[in-house]
Formats: C-alpha cells, structure tokens, sequence
C-alpha cells in the first residue's frame, strides 16, 4: 500500500479517536483494611479451628470481591463501549452505538450507590464513587448512567460516535 492509497483510505474512513479510560474505586482500600483485619484476628484469637478457619474465609471473600470491584475499566471496542469493573471484568456491559439515542451529563445520587446497580426509574448505574456521571440513553427508552471523573471527555466522545453512526 503506498502513500496515496492510505491517504485515500483516510479520506473515505476517517478514524476515530479509541476511547479507553481506567478510574479506581476509592473504598476498594477500607475492603482490603477489612480483609486484613479478619486475617489478624484470626490469629491473635484463640479461638477453636473452625471459628479460625471461617474467620479466614471470610476474609479470604472480602479480599475478593474487592479485587473484583477495584477498578472500573471504559473501552471502545469499536462497535460499542464496554464498561465493567475489575480485571476479569466479570461484571459489566456493552453498549452498541447504533443504540444511543442522545447522552447527557448528569449526577450520581446517593442512591446509586457504588458499584452495578439499577435505580427505580430502571437505569444502569456503573458507579466507581464519583458524582459526575454521563447519562447515555438507549432506543428502548432505558439509560446507563456512567460515573466518571472525566465527563466531559466521554460525553464528547460517544457524541462523535453517534454522529459516525449516523452518518453511515
């Protein structure tokens, strides 16, 4: 392929810029300080080994659900953004742009919560302890709210995809 076919191919199919964004979850730390305190007391405690051996298990269960929900990873895979947290990502959700009607700024309630929940008007919360969110809503009159410290960014990105999508 020379010059002029990769400038041609450019003209044709503009690219556009890969969304990919890793934001941390502030209380994953307090899970670990409680895991670790389950570890120490069952220790310290001279309790009977099936006592310390749950305490252990315990533990052993703080210290993976909070490896599981430590961060929240955004990624567009170039059809649709994926959003899930941890690093099997086990938990999360693909949204397909051709399915995004509008997306809004808006602001994470207490409700909400941290973490995948669903609120009472039936929208996705994906929520890493931030406030800011962008509201993306969907064809089917449903909406994915998604927390963020960078709203902005998203918002302007998944704007820029809609519009590609549009256009095609």
């Amino acid at each position: 392929m020379n010059a002029d076919d990769r400038t041609r191919r450019q003209t044709v199919e503009p690219r556009l810029n890969r969304y990919r964004r890793r934001q941390f979850v502030l209380p994953t730390a307090i899970s670990f300080i409680m895991s670790g305190a389950c570890f120490v007391t069952a220790w310290y405690t001279g309790a009977e080994p099936l006592a310390v051996l749950l305490i252990c298990c315990v533990g052993l269960m703080i210290a993976l659900l909070s490896l599981m929900f430590s961060y929240m990873t955004m990624l567009d895979e170039g059809d649709g953004l994926f959003v899930g947290f941890g690093p099997l990502t086990a938990f999360g959700t693909r949204i397909h742009y051709d399915e995004i009607t509008r997306v809004d700024r808006g602001a994470m309630t207490l409700a909400d919560g941290i973490g995948i929940h669903t609120n009472l008007q039936g929208a996705e919360s994906f929520n890493p302890g931030t406030r800011d969110c962008v509201v993306v809503h969907l064809k089917n009159s449903s909406a994915v709210r998604i927390g963020t410290s960078d709203v902005e960014v998203l918002r302007r990105f998944l704007e820029a995809r809609i519009e590609a999508n549009r256009s095609r």
